[in-house]
């Protein structure tokens, strides 16, 4: 029996908020529940019914067996505690979460302050797209000696780049690298968040109320793992949905199409790896060979559920640099395209036009010193692999995929400013609509949209005159 709880509720009809309470000692077994759950799972009722004292155990047959049945049997649904837990708590966005971590510590409260923010974007499609925590120190307060910070972030497994180590502004290192230790352990969980606003950076001033600043970043729509909500929608022929993208495109469109249907939402990055249960785990490295394992980790899950007959219900979104290991890793990166081509998910694409990725190269520049970093260069090399992605794409079963292509954006995107867009969100919305509608003739269901921002614009969506995402024939 799925230890997911749709799928419990599913096959014994028991509300998921029933069996949250079961489970937490907080409702008692009622005899129902306990049929349902013998009939779904295999278990003689008898038997359940005996270990709970309900029948004499002289009519019962098989007492050790039943015993043993059942210590399986909730030892099976002693797992979706954690999952509960995470779907009634889920983490805190990584913003948010250091400075709770810093206000929180009597030491760290009296050095600093914390202004949060969050940036709207999009044009037809208006959302908070990025949150934004500036730190500084309070009146008063002073920097550490930089061999006290550099001491401090040793402990706590933190340290600069290359580029910022070579930078002669020892007071605003020395603060940088305080909130980075005394922020690093509620920050490694497999989140998305940088720190901005660096001397001579240009991209993340705007949003600042001084500069340079220190700035924790993080894209609130699709930058943290997301579990599934307590109702996913169901499938008449379930499967698993992945997205190839990233913020430089419609990347967005898999966070809104997983919380429309209600899925996880699973984000590859190099410091995160799926186990086979479905879970997302941070593990510690951050690497291009990091992000090839963790899609190979996750197209390793997609396939033992499908095999097993269980279908992992998540939406999986990958980006080109997860294929990206000629250089170093060519066995990796093999075995990763390898995979794409032949999962049995349903695959996502939208082809994004080279305007799109010269935007986010540009915008990458911004958070570099001057000259240090090549955004043209990006852009050609991430086009290069979207071409390889294609041909993988169009060796694949023809019509099991949805392929896409978003039309050239009417004017030119700012190079160095922290808001995405109003066209990027825009289309993004779009191509998660299309996924959306494309999911219920393709795969049946209910059809309904579970919560999110796609339920909130979809009266928009019904009457946009460009919500039709143009096919991409490759």
């Amino acid at each position: 029996m799925s230890t997911t709880a749709a799928e419990i509720s599913r096959q014994t009809g028991v509300p998921p908020s029933t069996v949250a309470k079961v489970l937490a000692y907080e409702r008692s077994v009622q005899p129902d529940f306990l049929r349902k759950l013998g009939e779904a799972s295999g278990i003689p009722v008898t038997r359940l019914f005996m270990e709970m004292g309900w029948l004499p155990e002289s009519e019962v047959m098989n007492v050790l067996g039943a015993s043993q049945h059942l210590t399986a049997a909730l030892r099976d649904l002693a797992r979706l505690r954690p999952y509960l837990e995470q779907v009634a708590t889920p983490p805190l966005p990584a913003p948010l979460a250091a400075a709770h971590a810093l206000l929180g510590d009597p030491v760290s409260a009296e050095r600093f302050e914390v202004r949060l923010d969050q940036i709207v974007c999009g044009g037809r499609y208006r959302t908070p797209a990025i949150t934004v925590a500036e730190f500084s120190l309070k009146d008063g307060a002073h920097p550490l000696p930089l061999h006290a910070a550099r001491r401090l972030a040793a402990e706590s497994g933190v340290r600069l780049s290359a580029e910022e180590e070579a930078r002669n502004d020892p007071a605003f290192w020395s603060v940088r690298l305080e909130l980075m230790a005394r922020t690093r352990r509620v920050l490694d969980d497999g989140q998305e968040a940088t720190w901005q606003g660096g001397p001579d950076h240009r991209t993340w001033e705007p949003v600042a109320r001084a500069w340079p600043a220190h700035l924790l970043v993080q894209d609130a729509v699709g930058g943290r793992q997301r579990a599934a909500s307590v109702a996913p929608r169901s499938l008449d022929r379930p499967c698993s949905l992945v997205v190839v993208g990233g913020r430089h495109g419609t990347g967005l469109a898999a966070p809104l199409l997983a919380e429309a249907l209600g899925w996880q939402f699973v984000l590859i990055r190099g410091d995160v790896e799926v186990a086979p249960d479905g879970r997302v785990v941070p593990i510690p490295q951050d690497s291009a060979a990091g992000r090839i394992r963790a899609w190979i980790s996750a197209a390793e899950r997609i396939e033992e559920a499908a095999g097993a007959g269980r279908p992992w219900q998540a939406v999986i979104l990958v980006r080109p640099a997860a294929f990206d290991g000629r250089e170093r890793h060519p066995h990796l990166e093999a075995r990763a395209f390898d995979l794409l081509a032949r999962t049995r998910a349903r695959v996502i694409y939208a082809r994004v036009p080279d305007a799109y990725l010269s935007w986010w190269g540009r915008r990458i520049e911004g958070d570099h010193l001057p000259g240090r970093y090549d955004g043209e260069r990006w852009a050609r090399r991430t086009r290069g692999l979207y071409e390889r992605l294609e041909g993988v794409l169009s060796r694949r079963t023809a019509g099991k995929d949805l392929l896409l292509h978003v039309p050239d954006p009417a004017d030119g995107f700012a190079p160095h400013h922290p808001a995405i867009p109003d066209e990027v969100i825009d289309w993004s919305a779009r191509v998660a609509w299309a996924a959306f509608n494309w999911v219920g003739r393709e795969l049946g269901g209910d059809g309904d949209i579970r919560t999110g921002r796609l339920a909130q614009w979809a009266a928009l969506l019904r009457e946009d005159l460009r919500q039709g995402v143009p096919d991409l024939d490759l």
